[in-house]
């Protein structure tokens, strides 16, 4: 006890002789010279958001509060670890197993530090140097970064990590297909195939659902750029109450005569200008849709008012004209197959009106493909046990939709050639010969909660 009082008498006079790497004075001193809040710091902090105002009082409390930590880990090896090793060295508390105590305080204190010097703290010293707001970005930067450097990553990027599920899905086919191609027993062999063939609509499957995925944000991105519907003006207020009331424009509802299974894709955006009756040209941005073309103008960054009502595609007519400004005049068909409106859009890259085209020929064939696939697999009939009662006939639980991409080459590529007439039956036979039995399809009941029929 007498020779533990003189060490910690010694420690409090000269200090405790430090087991951990010292670091240079500027970056110690830069741990206790933090400001009390981030207002200090960005000059302008009266004229922002209140979501830029919640993002910099968000990244001051990750600064303040991994500074107290940091703290409190330099407390812990500086004062404590740092006292029990000298006092080991002494032959005092040599019963005590400071690994057992402390663990990897040393390397979890070292490790924080770093993080300190080399983001957090540059990042604020940006930010004192131009009053500007703190950039989040070299958090984000610290933290990959951290990660990707320690051994059990072997040198590989996070972003290579998280396609390696997608990759080896698509590699299971590949190595039972070598399994299978070694293999002799007819049994093991249809096993294999099974095998093969199931993981083949399983990959495909997920490549569909990605896909539908990847669409389902684009087209979230877009509806969120397009400013409330508002096409038509009128200056009878009982009529503009009326009119607003049908504003309710929504991409995200069903195309019209299609499965709500198939969503609509963004199938192209572009710039060209548009000319209707005796109008001048205007700039417009036309989206084209799977089922439809909206003309849009673009009133401030990249948030688009729509200026005309939605053209349905499969009611557009095209033809180029010859001019010297490429032309492309456009037709619109009613329900009726008469015109309602014409216009003309033109650019001076011919390569522009050519996209415009094939784009709106592409659509057309999706919009087409999914409509024949809905009338295969999506149906409303009269339900023959009640005759007051529709049963809507629909896709079996599992069962795929077409694949619109392919269906859609299907039905843009030309007709094929005639067949040969059918030769003439025998006498006594019937003809045309009987129709093959129909396959029963899974239905439910309209309006009512009763289970498929098997």
């Amino acid at each position: 006890m007498e020779l533990l009082i003189e060490k910690l008498n010694n420690y409090s006079k000269s200090g405790i002789p430090q087991i951990c790497n010292k670091h240079d004075e500027d970056l110690e001193e830069s741990l206790y010279k933090v400001e009390d809040d981030w207002k200090e710091i960005v000059t302008n902090h009266s004229t922002l958001t209140d979501s830029e105002r919640q993002q910099q009082t968000a990244i001051w409390e990750l600064i303040q509060t991994e500074v107290a930590y940091i703290h409190t880990l330099k407390l812990v090896t500086d004062l404590f670890l740092s006292c029990l090793v000298n006092l080991q060295k002494c032959n005092l508390l040599i019963d005590i197993d400071k690994n057992r105590l402390f663990s990897n305080v040393e390397e979890i204190s070292q490790c924080n530090i770093n993080l300190w010097a080399k983001y957090l703290l540059p990042m604020l010293v940006t930010a004192r140097e131009t009053s500007a707001l703190l950039d989040p970005n070299s958090i984000l930067e610290a933290f990959l970064k951290w990660c990707e450097t320690q051994k059990d990553c072997h040198r590989l990027r996070l972003i290579e990590m998280l396609v390696k599920p997608m990759q080896r899905l698509t590699k299971y086919s590949l190595l039972l297909k070598a399994i299978l191609k070694h293999t002799t027993l007819e049994k093991q062999r249809e096993n294999l195939e099974t095998m093969i063939e199931k993981m083949d609509i399983f990959v495909n499957n997920v490549n569909s659902t990605l896909k539908h995925k990847e669409d389902m944000e684009t087209l979230k991105t877009l509806i969120s750029r397009i400013e409330a519907y508002d096409v038509i003006e009128t200056k009878d207020e009982d009529l503009e109450k009326i009119i607003k009331v049908h504003n309710n424009f929504d991409l995200r509802k069903p195309m019209p005569g299609c499965n709500p299974l198939h969503k609509r894709q963004l199938i192209a955006e572009i710039d060209v200008k548009f000319k209707e009756y005796n109008n001048s040209k205007i700039e417009v941005h036309c989206i084209i849709l799977t089922d439809m073309l909206l003309v849009c103008k673009i009133v401030r960054s990249s948030q688009l008012k729509i200026i005309r009502p939605p053209y349905q595609i499969q009611r557009l007519v095209l033809q180029e004209l010859t001019r010297d400004t490429p032309t492309l005049a456009v037709v619109y068909l009613s329900e009726y197959s008469t015109p309602v409106t014409a216009f003309l859009l033109t650019s001076p890259d011919q390569k522009t009106i050519k996209n415009f085209t094939t784009n709106i020929r592409r659509a057309e064939g999706l919009y087409n493909a999914a409509k024949q696939a809905s009338d295969d697999t999506w149906r409303v009939e009269p339900d023959s046990s009640r005759a007051d009662t529709l049963r809507v006939i629909v896709p079996q639980l599992g069962q795929s939709l077409p694949d619109l991409k392919e269906a859609s080459r299907r039905w843009l590529a030309p007709p094929p050639r005639p067949l040969a007439p059918p030769p003439t039956p025998p006498r006594g036979s019937s003809y045309p010969p009987p129709s093959p039995p129909l396959r029963r399809t899974p239905a439910i009941r309209h309006n009512t909660m009763d289970r498929p029929e098997q």
